[in-house]
Formats: structure tokens, sequence, C-alpha cells
């Protein structure tokens, strides 16, 4: 069966179901799906948009609704034709073409997340994550209040190279301590952070009623004073002259922000578990970046800089309230090591004790599974040391509970080592 033929027998049975039924809900909703039905051009994607439907709270009150009624639902001729049709053939990034237009729900299949009121859009989130932006240039209008605009989107100059693009609405602590509750903002936000340049592929258009244009692929330059807002760069014109600079100045203006705003809204971190997702038994090259592409040794020190003083501070702050429970004198001993070969970050105390050595490694990744390096100097002293040395494994640093695991000796059993650069010396 090809594509055109199965899109014609849904569309047919949601035309039925808005003649016949008396019911506003049930019409309305196969009025919806008929309109999805319409526009989507992949059989796979229609497949998965029946298959997401199908699956949440509402989608299954309505097929109950239309059995009920009497009715052929979509999940049924799905399931009598699912074995006809191809579900490979869906939607691809690799497709799109710049100047082209697409519609919502077009945009929406890329995603696999058919809400089409969204502006942003998360992919392959857990492999090599990019990011899908909807922007209405000149304001998107709020409905609910006329004439009022919620989202000022717009090009910076006439060639298209920059845009001017709004987070998904925070809130003002959020914005003012560079914490993002919205998942596709901590994405964009922790990639320019951090360097790793997030693919982010934008759809535009003038207003409400227009169709969105592809205009490409962008990376995130700066966070726009108010922290409310993007500036994004065409990947073609990314890091050249003035983009460059700006970045870095964002990250300067980063490193001067008030890190203990960050860690005002609770007492300390939290410890957890080490993750047992088993990435670091089974580590995918993409976890491990691009071992060919010549490093920025400027740009990671510069990311890195405010994290690590801030990861570490909040372990020392940690440790001390931990010792304070059985030693108050020890407590006062605690403290971050001013001796940078000494192979780790803070001198402390086990429950016996005995001076003990912590390794703090932050990152600002949501779940802590995503590689650190340790030096000659660290993994020596980690031999050396055995069981009085532990990796303070802080990340997610930007939400309102930043956590941490520890990785106690040997941590051979947790962790896997891999040579990714090496030292030459002449002959």
């Amino acid at each position: 069966m090809d594509f055109k033929e199965f899109q014609n027998i849904l569309v047919e049975n949601e035309k039925r179901i808005i003649d016949n039924s008396e019911e506003i809900s049930i019409r309305k909703s196969a009025s919806i799906r008929k309109s999805y039905f319409q526009s989507i051009n992949h059989s796979g994607d229609l497949a998965n948009y029946i298959l997401v439907i199908s699956s949440s709270k509402n989608g299954q009150s309505m097929l109950f609704k239309l059995k009920e009624s009497g009715y052929k639902s979509y999940l049924d001729i799905f399931e009598f034709y699912k074995d006809q049709i191809d579900l490979e053939d869906k939607t691809s990034i690799s497709t799109l073409k710049e100047g082209e237009k697409y519609s919502s729900i077009e945009i929406s299949c890329l995603s696999g997340n058919f809400n089409i009121m969204k502006g942003m859009y998360i992919c392959d989130e857990e492999t090599h994550p990019y990011a899908i932006i909807k922007a209405t240039i000149g304001g998107a209008t709020n409905n609910r209040i006329p004439n009022r605009r919620s989202y000022d989107d717009s090009w910076v100059n006439d060639d298209y190279l920059e845009m001017k693009y709004f987070l998904e609405k925070e809130s003002q602590e959020n914005t003012e301590n560079f914490s993002f509750a919205h998942k596709p903002n901590a994405l964009i936000f922790n990639g320019l952070l951090s360097g790793e340049n997030i693919p982010i592929h934008i759809f535009s258009r003038q207003n409400q009623e227009g169709e969105y244009v592809y205009k490409g692929i962008y990376f995130a330059n700066s966070i726009l004073p108010g922290n409310t807002s993007f500036s994004l760069v065409y990947s073609h014109s990314f890091e050249t002259g003035s983009f460059r600079d700006k970045r870095y100045a964002f990250i300067d203006k980063y490193d001067q922000s008030d890190f203990a705003a960050l860690s005002s809204r609770r007492e300390f971190l939290q410890k957890v578990a080490i993750p047992t997702v088993g990435l670091y038994k089974n580590v995918d090259s993409s976890l491990m970046g691009n071992p060919f592409k010549n490093p920025d040794y400027l740009k990671t020190i510069e990311a890195q800089k405010g994290i690590e003083d801030f990861g570490e501070n909040e372990v020392l702050k940690y440790e001390r309230h931990r010792i304070e429970t059985f030693s108050s004198s020890l407590a006062r001993q605690v403290e971050k090591t001013s001796n940078v070969d000494e192979g780790f970050s803070i001198r402390s105390f086990s429950q016996n004790g005995d001076p003990i050595d912590i390794n703090v490694k932050t990152t600002s990744n949501e779940k802590g599974t995503n590689p650190f390096s340790l030096s000659m100097r660290e993994y020596l002293a980690m031999a050396k040391r055995k069981e009085d040395y532990f990796i303070y494994r802080v990340f997610d640093i930007h939400s309102k509970a930043p956590k941490f695991f520890v990785l106690p000796y040997p941590q051979e059993k947790v962790l896997n080592f891999y040579t990714h650069d090496f030292l030459c010396l002449v002959k």
C-alpha cells in the first residue's frame, strides 16, 4: 500500500465521524486529526502520530468514546494496515532544504512531538542532541490578549546571519541565576557555555498566518542582556571575527556572576547514587566528543573556570557540614588545596578522622553521565592514595537541586579510561 492510499483511508474515516457524530468533543477531535493526517507527508510519521496520540490520557479516552459510539478509530485502521506500510518512511533533518516552506505539523514530525504550539523542540537528546526552533519574526501575538506581543524574535541583519530569539518563558529568578527549567533553554545554554555548539535548526515566518521557511543551522553565540533571549548565528559565519569575541564576552559575564545566588535556594548539594545506565561501561564514541577535532583550549578553559570553582565551593560546604556532625575541630580544617600539583581539589576527613583527598569534577550536564578528564597528576594521586582518594562528580548545577555522586577506590570498577590526546617528544 502506498502512502497516499493509507492517508486517504485515515482522512475519509475522520470525515465520516465529523459528518455523523452528534457529540461536539468527538467532532472537534476528529477535525484536528484530519488536519494532521492531511498535512503529514510520510507513512512512518503518520504511524508515529497515531501511536503518540493513542498513548496519551486524552487519546485513550477518545478511543473509548469512538468505540462506544460504534466508529472505527484511527488506531483500528493503523493496526489493520501496519504490515502494508513503510514505518521507516519518516521526515528527516537531512532532507531539509534552505528556503523551502514547511508547516507546523511537518516540523513537529522531526522531533516526534506533535504539539504544534511549542516553539522549541529537542531531538536525539541522548546521543547527538540538536534543537528545532520556530520563530515568528516581529512577535507572536498572544490570542488571549489582543495586539500584545509575547515574543519579539527578530533578524539582527538583512542577510539572515544572526537572529535574536527568545527563550521559552522562565521565572525571573531562573533568568537572573542562569537556571533554566525548560529543557530546550538549558540545552542551548549549556552548549553555549561548554562550547559544544549545539546545532539549532531555524524555521521562521513573518506572521502567524504564514508557513515557516527553513533558514538552516545556527549556533548560540551569546545570551543577550536580561538573560531572556539568545543571539543565534548562522553556522557558516559562526566563530569568525566579532561573533567569537561576543561569546568570550558572555563567558566573562557568566564567570563574574554571583554563583552564591545559585546555591541560595538550598542548604547543600544533593548526594545521589552512581548512575546505573551503563554509560561508563559501554561508552559510545558520541559521548567522548570528536578526538579528531582540533581542541580550542582557550574556549575550554574559559568555559570551565566558573563551573569548577562553583563545584569545589559547594563540595567544601557539604564536607564541612558532614564533618561538623562528629568533629567541629576537623570541620574547620577542611580546605581547598592551594597547590594544583597535588592531584586533588579538597582535603577532608573520613568518619574515623583520617585525611582523605577529594577531586571535584563539575559540569552543567543534567545527568552527570558525560565524560570528564583526569590529568596524569590526578591519575597518579588516585593510584597512590587508593582508599583515601575520592572523585566527587558534581552535575546539574543550573537546576534548583544540583547533585553529586561519589566514585570511591577502586574507580576502575565504575569508570573506563580512554586515551584522548598524545604527548609528543622529539626523539
